[in-house]
């Protein structure tokens, strides 16, 4: 990832989490009051869990 952010919208039944380049979590909508803005760190990965067929669509 090169830095920045995203909003996405997902199902209700999914998770989406932020690692930085060491594989530690920095975002998890998971976290009671989650922000919407999802931070991309510089090196980092995103993963979005959910169930099969499900969509996440992405704005940023």
């Amino acid at each position: 990832m090169s830095g920045g952010s995203i909003i996405a919208e997902r199902p209700k039944n999914s998770v989406i989490c932020v690692y930085n380049k060491y594989g530690e979590l920095v975002y998890t909508t998971h976290i009671k009051d989650a922000p919407a803005e999802i931070p991309l760190p510089v090196g980092g990965y995103i993963i979005f869990h959910g169930k099969t067929g499900d969509s996440v669509r992405v704005f940023g």
